[in-house]
Formats: structure tokens, C-alpha cells, sequence
């Protein structure tokens, strides 16, 4: 997995254990296909790392089998070594005691699996023979606390709730929460940059159900997405992965109809070699154009979910909008309009899943990163812009990705990135381990040996293999050469990274398939998170919103007014016309979600991409990068101060480094009060400017560069 995934993750469980500390009533947002199943199980191996005394129910909720799935992936965590604590019980109707009838759990496991449907249903045994509240009270009477954790929260839960008062802390889960107070979330364009989620494209999404009939506007629209299919279908074929698509039709009323015209164009010429299911929870309703399977739909969700698995095509219902998933499957054609945004988000969820998520630092080709890391749906209306996420566009012409024709402002961009070397997990580092293991000062308080494995767990692929390496070298006293490199890790660290952040031989230009300085672009489309308190109208702006509307929202003050500053303030910023009436400067927000335009570094705990904010072309036809800062925010984002510099230090290094590779101007504009520092890196050097010396760089007099070599 890579490293900015994990680091996501474990950001996310620390985020909640420290909010566990001070709160009864938790609610944990992260979109669907993030992990959010391991994200709980860390969080109870950490609340069990401090306290042996707590237990943990764990409520399914979905109308699949979601809570024996969370049970096998808990107990697979356990059996795999990954997690050490958990002891998972899957709770079920049938698990009766020596009494005929009754229904026994005992209570010597720290986590408890509760299918919400078995609780909920009006003949259960559990409620009847109140097997549960009995456990609940066997429990408190032994002083142990208990943790409900409620997956897929956006369920009622009013059976459960009444046991409330046996909870000594509540969390709630889920990717569309009801409630809007909510304490830890991991935003869904956190989720699609470091690639644990796919982005998704929007299609035809104009139609209703009504549209559907032979030869009419939704035929076609399911025509052209099938086109689509045996187009991805080629495109996998490298990565021995059947991509899948899910098709959702209406309720009882249309279905049979609308499944009736599916499978004639299924039948057709172009479209008759995909294998395709048709899903119902009535088994006698399931159907298959598959003869080997056709036997056993009992069988199929476990077959379908493969990444070689020779069904192409999912239609269903209701049935998988949640706990059914299919990492390989990205495209969705919806027919049935659920009115729901809760529904379709979840619906949506199914196809967003990474697909090599756990071996993705394999894939560097940023045509194939694209390819894995998208997934395209129609019929599902778009959000609309009173919600979190804003959906941009540029301006011009739809570029053709078939026919490799790119629209008018992506042509106008044409930069280099860099990456980090390849072997940079392996080279030397210059490093004796030996020697500074010799000079490491004493630990202040040692660690116990399942501390100092947690932080050895999240150490990056460079630090564990060094740490291999010498216990190699030690092979005849291995216990004791891992226990000296872990008691001093931290020390270890910071010699290999200070040694790996030495640029000048560890960086490359990003190389295509023919071996030459590979050209990136701006994406066609991406998406923000809309934060209300930084707006801004901007005209003749590379970007539209959706809904045309003109006004933007940023991440900080400090993005909002430097970009307003190079717009209005002199800077001679090229323009062009992509109509009669339309002029543009090229001059944009680089938004995370699809973006090439970005700059591998190394950190303490692995590799990571540098995005700058904005990239700019001149008069001149010179690209200018920025990445802004701002010290005003210091103290009202509680940021540490000292944390802060080093980062900015560590941009600074890097941006030197990139800066003698490729010939364009990477700027960290830093905003103070109301002025601006700018370090400027041209050619390896670095400048130091005011506005008015930028200004003049931007703008074609470079004296400054020459004044400030003598």
C-alpha cells in the first residue's frame, strides 16, 4: 500500500482514540472503499493496547452479510499477526447452549459481531430470551467497559438504542452519516490523492427510467457505457484484473421490463461475449447468461468479487448497495432513481474501491495510475453545490481521450515532474548503521516490545529493510540487534532521511513509455472540498464550476489573495481565446484529485508527492509553480510552529533539487501580516524576493537573478 494511504489511515484511528479520550459519543466519516473495517479494528487494538478491560460490540447493520464479513476480515487480522488483541465472536441464531432453545454467547471475547437484523427482528431469540442484554450486564457486573461501535450508522437503530445506558462510549460509522456533527473524517479527496478510493466521472446522467426502450436515449447511453467496458476490459488486461460493471434497475414495478431490454442488447452481436448475473435475495429470481454457474447464484457474490473472475456485468436491485465488495468493478449505469444522496453514495461506493491498493506502489505509469484510479458513473445525479465537494471543469472544449485529442488549456500546459529514483528504497545511504547505533544516546524511558513494533509496523520500506540489514549483520545475536534498532529508532531515522533528502542524486524527470521527459497536463475535470470561509469570485479564470457559477472556495486566506494578486496586480499572465467571447488567463488552481502535476519527495516515513497550489503561465511562456504559505494561520489552525518550518525547509530542498532538472520557476510564496516573502528556485539556485522583484521575473527582467549572483 502506499505510504500516503497508510498514513491516512493511521491518521484517521489516532485522530479517534484521542477523541475517545474526552468524548462518549463519536461519529467517524470516511467514504466508502477507505478501509473503514481495518480502520475499526486498529482502533480497537488501540483502545485494548491501554485498556484489557474494554469490549467492544460491534453492530452490522447492512442487509447483505456485512457482519460476518467484518467478523472473517477481524479474525484474519488476528491470524495474519497483523493485529494481536482482537478476539472476535461472531454472534448468530443458532448458537445454542446445552438447553434446548436457548441461545448461549460467552463471554470471554473482547469483540462481539451483532448482525442489527438478527436483533431487529420481531421473533428474534435474542430479544425473546434477552440474550444480549444478559451478556451486557454479565459484562458490566465485571467491570468492563463497553464500546458499541455502530457500522453503516446511517441505519436506524431504534431496538439497539434502548441499550443505551449499558455503552460507555458510542462511535458511529459510516460513509453518509445523518448527523452532521461529525469528530473524525477522512475527506473524500484525502481518500481519492493518496489513491485508497477511485475518483469518479460523471456521464450521461440526463435520463430518467422512462427513457429506457429499444433504440431510445438510455439504450443508447447503456450502449455507449458497454462500449466502454470492452475498451477498459483491454485496458486491464496488463494487470490480470476483469474490470466489472454494476448495473442498478428499478423496484418490482419496472424491473422485469427494464431487465427484459438489458439482456436483448446483451444478446446482441457486439455485446454477446460478456458474461453477465442478474442478482435477487430470492435465489429462483437470479439469473446468468453463464451456464457454469448458472447452478449455484448462492455462490456468486463470492466468485464475482475476483479479480479474474469472468463476469463482466452486475444487474441488480437493492441488494449490493452495501457489504458486497467488488474492488475490480468501476463503472455504474443507473436506471432506477433512488431520491435518495445517502443511497447513491453508498451505490457509488461499490465501484470506488483500488483495486491493487495493497501492491499500488508498483504502479507508476501515470496512464495506468489513471486507469485504476478512476471509475466512471451514469444516471446518478450530481451533488449539488450546497454540499462539501465542487466538481470543476475547465473551460473549452471535452477533450477525446480515445482519440488522444486534448482540449485547448491542457495544451497550453505541457510540464515535467519529477519522481524519486526507483532503487531509492535500496541504494546505500551512506549510513553506518554499526557506528551510529555505537553514538545513539540512551533511550529516556524504554518501550515495551509492542510499542516499539507498532512504530516499526509504520516505519517506511527504506527504514525496516535497513533494520534487516543489520540484524543480517548480527545474525548471531538477531533478538538483540532488532531490539537495539527499534529502542532507537526515531535516532535511526533521522540519519536515513537526512541522507535520503539529499536530492541531488536521488531525483529523475518522469520518463514515458519511449523513454522521453514525460509532458503532464491539468486534468479535464476534478473536484475541491468547498470551504465557506475563503470565497472568491474570479472571471476569465481556467476553471468553471458545474452550476457556472463564478465564485471559488480555498483552502486559506493566503491561497484566496495570492491568487487574486497575480490576476490583478501586474503580473503578465498569458491569455487566450477559446471563443469569440470567452478569454481565459492560464492560471489555475492545481487541484489533488487527478492530478499529474506533482513532485515525489521523501519523508520520515516514506515517499510522498509535493502538489503546488497554483501553476501559471507567463507572457513570456515560462511556467511558474507556487505553493503557498502563510504564517497568519499559525495559531488558528493550532498548527506547530516548529513542525511548520521544518516543512516548509523540506519543500525548499526539494524544490531546489527540481528546479536544476527542469527549467520552470517553483516559487513558496509566504504571507506574513500583508506582505510576501518568496523563495524563488530557478536552475538550481534559490532566490530570495519581495512582490515587485517576482513581479519583475514573471514578467521578463531577470537582472534580479544577476544582482543577487554578485
Amino acid at each position: 500500500m502506499l505510504q500516503e494511504a497508510k498514513e491516512l489511515q493511521l491518521k484517521a484511528v489516532e485522530a479517534l482514540v484521542k477523541v475517545a479520550e474526552v468524548k462518549d459519543r463519536i461519529t467517524f466519516k470516511a467514504p466508502t472503499g477507505s478501509g473503514k473495517t481495518f480502520m475499526m479494528a486498529l482502533f480497537m487494538e488501540r483502545i485494548l493496547e491501554h485498556n484489557k478491560d474494554v469490549i467492544f460490540i460491534v453492530s452490522s447493520l447492512s442487509k447483505a452479510k456485512l457482519a460476518k464479513q467484518n467478523y472473517e476480515k477481524f479474525k484474519s487480522y488476528y491470524d495474519s499477526g497483523l493485529l494481536r488483541l482482537l478476539d472476535p465472536y461472531l454472534i448468530q441464531s443458532y448458537d445454542k447452549g446445552k438447553v434446548e432453545g436457548a441461545l448461549f454467547i460467552p463471554d470471554t471475547h473482547n469483540v462481539y459481531v451483532l448482525p442489527q437484523l438478527l436483533y431487529k427482528q420481531k421473533n428474534s431469540i435474542l430479544k425473546e430470551q434477552q440474550v444480549l442484554l444478559k451478556l451486557l450486564i454479565a459484562l458490566k457486573s465485571a467491570n468492563k467497559k463497553i464500546y458499541l461501535i455502530k457500522d453503516e450508522c446511517h441505519i436506524a437503530t431504534n431496538n439497539l438504542d434502548k441499550l443505551n445506558d449499558y455503552f460507555f462510549k458510542i462511535i458511529n460509522i459510516s460513509a453518509t452519516p445523518k448527523i452532521s456533527n461529525v469528530d473524525v473524517e477522512i475527506s473524500e479527496i484525502d481518500a481519492i490523492t493518496s489513491h485508497l478510493i477511485k475518483k469518479v466521472e460523471y456521464k450521461d446522467n440526463n435520463y430518467t427510467a422512462d427513457d429506457l426502450y429499444d433504440g431510445g436515449p438510455l439504450y443508447s447511453s447503456l450502449e455507449s457505457s458497454l462500449d466502454k467496458l470492452l475498451d477498459l476490459r483491454k485496458q486491464y488486461q496488463k494487470f490480470n484484473i476483469k474490470p466489472c460493471m454494476i448495473i442498478q434497475i428499478s423496484n418490482e414495478k419496472l424491473a422485469e421490463s427494464q431487465l427484459a431490454i438489458i439482456k436483448r442488447l446483451l444478446s446482441t452481436a457486439k455485446f454477446k461475449d460478456l458474461k453477465w448475473i442478474s442478482t435477487a435475495d430470492n435465489p429462483s429470481l437470479c439469473d446468468t447468461n453463464d451456464q457454469l454457474i448458472k447452478s449455484s447464484p448462492d455462490k456468486w457474490e463470492k466468485y464475482a468479487v475476483r479479480n479474474d473472475s469472468l463476469i463482466d456485468i452486475i444487474i441488480f436491485k437493492m441488494k449490493i448497495t452495501e457489504g458486497w465488495d467488488i474492488p475490480r468493478a468501476c463503472m455504474l449505469f443507473q436506471i432506477r432513481d433512488s431520491q435518495s444522496d445517502q443511497l447513491d453514495e453508498q451505490v457509488i461506493g461499490r465501484i470506488r474501491r483500488n483495486p491493487l491498493l495493497l501492491n499500488f506502489e508498483k504502479v507508476e505509469a501515470p496512464d495506468d495510475i489513471k486507469l485504476l484510479t478512476t471509475a466512471y458513473v451514469w444516471g446518478v445525479r450530481k451533488q449539488n453545490q450546497d454540499k462539501k465537494s465542487v466538481e470543476v471543469e475547465l473551460k473549452g472544449k471535452t477533450p477525446d481521450e480515445l482519440a488522444n485529442i486534448k482540449n485547448e488549456i491542457q495544451q497550453e500546459f505541457k510540464l515535467k515532474v519529477t519522481k524519486l529514483l526507483d532503487k531509492i528504497e535500496t541504494i546505500k545511504t551512506g549510513v553506518n548503521i554499526r557506528e551510529e547505533l555505537n553514538k545513539a544516546p540512551e533511550p529516556i524511558a524504554r518501550k515495551s516490545i509492542f510499542e516499539l513494533y507498532e512504530e516499526f509496523e509504520k516505519s517506511s520500506n527504506k527504514i525496516q529493510n535497513e533494520c534487516y540489514n543489520y540484524i543480517d549483520e548480527n545474525r548471531s545475536e538477531p533478538y538483540k540487534a532488532y531490539f537495539r534498532f527499534v529502542n532507537n529508532l526515531d535516532f535511526i531515522k533521522k540519519k536515513i532521511t537526512d541522507k535520503l533528502k539529499d536530492y541531488s542524486n536521488s531525483i529523475e524527470i518522469v520518463k514515458d513509455c519511449h523513454g522521453e521527459a514525460l509532458e503532464v497536463s491539468l486534468p479535464f475535470s476534478s473536484m475541491y472540498v468547498k470551504n465557506k470561509d475563503y470565497p472568491r469570485d474570479i472571471e476569465h479564470y481556467i476553471w468553471k464550476n458545474k452550476g457556472q457559477d463564478i465564485t471559488f472556495y480555498f483552502d486559506s486566506d493566503a491561497e484566496r489573495n495570492w491568487l487574486y494578486k497575480l490576476m490583478h496586480e501586474g503580473y503578465k499572465i498569458k491569455e487566450t481565446s477559446l471563443s469569440d467571447t470567452q478569454q481565459v488567463y492560464l492560471i489555475g488552481k492545481n487541484y489533488l484529485p487527478n492530478s499529474d502535476i506533482k513532485y515525489e519527495y521523501y519523508n520520515d516515513d516514506g515517499r510522498h508527492f509535493s502538489y503546488p497550489d497554483f501553476v501559471m503561465k507567463s507572457q513570456k511562456n515560462e511556467y511558474f509553480l507556487f505553493e503557498v504559505k502563510s504564517l497568519n494561520c499559525s495559531a488558528a489552525l493550532n498548527i506547530d510552529s516548529e513542525d511548520y518550518t521544518q516543512k516548509v525547509v523540506s519543500l525548499k530542498a526539494l524544490y531546489q533539487a527540481v528546479s536544476s532538472k527542469i527549467d520552470d520557476y517553483f516559487c513558496i510564496p509566504i504571507m506574513s501580516g500583508d506582505s510576501w516573502t518568496i523563495s524563488c528556485f530557478y536552475k538550481g539556485a534559490c532566490y530570495e524576493l519581495d512582490e515587485e522583484q517576482l513581479k519583475q521575473v514573471v514578467n521578463g527582467d531577470k537582472s534580479i537573478f544577476e544582482e543577487s549572483e554578485r
